[in-house]
């Protein structure tokens, strides 16, 4: 039966966490997490019953309790009769290089075991070591040692190290000895954890979000749980008329993109779209990264249709962590037949990261038969025939530009079905209206041309002319 991590999604990335009599290292740059990490997956394991013991060779056990987050600090008060502790980074002033000699450190270790029963441990910081054995040889015999008597009293044992230049761990060597190697990338802004060794068992390599948060640590794998493909009924769009120029119903796990310059509608109509499932009775996840979840409340009020607060997320487009949000969409969603995303063109993030997330929740999403829509906001007003990003464009399976053109010294808005799933949508130019009540598709812009250019000319003009001069 494997030993869990603390974090479940960290479990099923390991294959189901931790083998039984393992050594385990966690490696990071400082501020990286590695102590937080440690005291996380001890206090997981005593809140399921178990004694569990801390070893910290550097910093002292009141310096880590007094900076841990208040969620964590509540999590301890739980189960502090539970959570054991030797603090060498205490008596090292008092013995001196003695306290860090091997066998000395693993006396101590293993009678606090055994005194405490505790079989989940945690070695945090070994780089004092170096104090006592510094040849990278005896650095490597003193972990082995120690990893060999934890193990031989059935001790499960996550131990940290530091990653340095060039270097998974500060001495690299720890990695040989570890049967389980993970590195936690922190860039002073985001942090990444990577799985690079896992003895015995299959895992998900890849880099996967993490996050610390007030109560503890977060992991969010860079892949979603596999679906099975479902099969549901094609479904109206839910703006009349739109089905028609799409060439037919929207087809289960279809993504539609809505692309325009603002003010063409591109919310009013993803309103609409969501709409169209609520007055039905059925779920919907409205995620928006530029209106605040009681002005889109208000709109739909005003249609008379009513969404529950917990069925709209804001997401911050300037805060946003691509596998966390991909995890975030996962849960949400649940039960849901329609999914939007409401202007996905503000989110900033690592090209690599955003188009894996867009790949991997859009693939879940089809299988899973979720109706999606994206807006997708332009810069230019007229002329300019951007459809937004390449990668959205190239997972949509319908996408329908919103334009603007000037027909008769007013500025109308346009649309066209650039891209539909049947292949037979309609392929003219159509003019739509924003009332307060919804859309109204007006119909074709009959006998012009260059109206998407934003500049049309009347054809019969245009003939008038060429007749003149010939």
């Amino acid at each position: 039966m494997r030993v869990s991590t603390g974090i479940p999604t960290l479990d099923k990335i390991l294959g189901g966490g931790y083998l039984p009599k393992s050594f385990n290292l966690i490696s990071g740059s400082r501020g990286a997490g590695k102590t937080l990490y440690t005291i996380n997956y001890l206090l997981w394991n005593a809140e399921q019953g178990k004694d569990v013991l801390y070893v910290s060779l550097e910093e002292s056990w009141d310096s880590v309790i007094s900076n841990l987050p208040n969620g964590m600090a509540e999590r301890y008060a739980q189960v502090k009769k539970k959570v054991h502790y030797l603090d060498f980074g205490s008596l090292r002033p008092l013995i001196g290089r003695e306290a860090l000699n091997v066998r000395t450190l693993t006396e101590a270790i293993i009678s606090s075991i055994k005194v405490h029963q505790a079989d989940i441990v945690a070695l945090d910081g070994i780089a004092p070591l170096v104090l006592v054995y510094d040849k990278e040889r005896d650095v490597r015999s003193a972990i082995f040692e120690i990893s060999q008597r934890l193990k031989s009293v059935g001790a499960t044992t996550v131990f940290t190290s530091e990653e340095t230049e060039g270097k998974i761990s500060r001495y690299g060597v720890e990695e040989y000895v570890a049967d389980c190697v993970a590195v936690i990338h922190y860039d002073g802004v985001k942090r990444r954890l990577q799985v690079l060794k896992m003895r015995g068992s299959e895992f998900i390599g890849g880099k996967h979000g993490f996050v610390i948060t007030k109560k503890g640590i977060q992991v969010y794998p860079r892949v979603l749980p596999s679906v099975e493909q479902t099969v549901k009924k094609p479904e109206e769009f839910g703006i009349k008329g739109m089905d028609e120029l799409l060439g037919g119903k929207l087809t289960p796990g279809d993504v539609t993109m809505l692309t325009g310059p603002p003010g063409t509608g591109k919310t009013v109509i993803a309103l609409l779209f969501a709409a169209k499932a609520l007055t039905e009775g059925k779920k919907v996840l409205y995620i928006s990264f530029e209106r605040m979840p009681k002005t889109l409340i208000s709109i739909l009020k005003n249609m008379g249709i009513k969404i529950e607060p917990s069925n709209i997320i804001y997401v911050n487009p300037m805060d946003i962590d691509p596998y966390e949000f991909m995890w975030k969409v996962h849960r949400k969603s649940e039960g849901a037949t329609r999914v939007v995303f409401d202007g996905i063109n503000a989110v900033l993030m690592e090209k690599e990261e955003y188009t894996h997330m867009i790949h991997t929740l859009f693939n879940y999403l089809k299988r899973k038969g979720v109706f999606s829509l994206i807006t997708y906001s332009t810069s230019d007003i007229i002329s300019s025939y951007t459809l937004g990003d390449p990668y959205l464009t190239h997972i949509s399976d319908n996408i329908i530009n919103l334009r603007y053109a000037e027909i008769g010294s007013e500025l109308k808005k346009i649309l066209l079905i650039i891209r539909s799933r049947t292949g037979t949508h309609d392929r003219s130019i159509i003019e739509y209206r924003i009332g307060r009540r919804g859309v109204t598709i007006l119909g074709k812009v009959e006998e012009m041309e260059g109206v998407i250019s934003g500049t049309p000319r009347h054809l019969e003009i245009k003939k008038r002319v060429e007749k003149f001069f010939k």
